[in-house]
């Protein structure tokens, strides 16, 4: 009797143990696109974009580095949209400052993944928008500049809408940069 109890119970704990780590597996595989889709419906980005790259990178317990790059037809317009604003020269050194911090948390990562904005692209013919959580509080913290945001970048040149969205409110001290020094034009040196 005790041989049959043992049998059932290795029996049991196999059926219980495999459905519970393919359902892992799948939840780490398959929910960093889920995610990104399912963001993709809270993004304030304009129709019309013919495809899109995605990358994702969870940095910790509901912290986050996502880009975004949705590709446009050559004859797109840019809408007219209150919730975007034409890039002015003054514009450039502030969205450049949000690029180069967001290179420096993907430089910082241990998995290398695929961004490819180049700020040089940056200039008075793009259009933007920049989303930040900067002096709101979280608990007993404030954000800082850097520590929430999203930004939208129309690269009118190009026709990509570049999507930049970091969230890591409690591990400042681990980035090493900042951000990058910037030139006369407000590019990164």
């Amino acid at each position: 009797m005790k041989k049959s109890v043992k049998i059932l119970l290795i029996i049991l704990a196999v059926l219980i143990l495999i459905p519970v780590s393919i359902q892992l597996f799948i939840y780490l595989t398959l929910y960093p696109s889920y995610r990104a889709d399912k963001e993709i419906g809270n993004l304030r980005i304009p129709a019309g974009y013919l495809s899109r790259r995605l990358s994702t990178q969870p940095t910790g317990f509901q912290d986050w580095t996502d880009s975004y790059e949705f590709f446009y037809p050559e004859d797109f317009v840019f809408p007219e949209d209150p919730d975007y604003a034409g890039v002015a020269d003054d514009d450039i050194p502030e969205i450049n400052g949000y690029f180069s911090n967001f290179q420096a948390w993907v430089d910082s990562e241990e998995q290398p993944r695929e961004y490819s904005f180049n700020p040089d692209c940056i200039d008075t013919g793009d259009h933007f928008r920049i989303e930040t959580k900067e002096g709101e509080r979280s608990g007993k913290n404030v954000f800082g500049k850097y520590d929430y945001y999203s930004v939208y970048l129309y690269d009118s040149e190009s026709r990509i809408l570049y999507v930049i969205r970091h969230k890591n409110q409690f591990q400042r001290a681990s980035l090493p940069v900042q951000s990058a020094p910037v030139n006369e034009n407000g590019l990164a040196q």
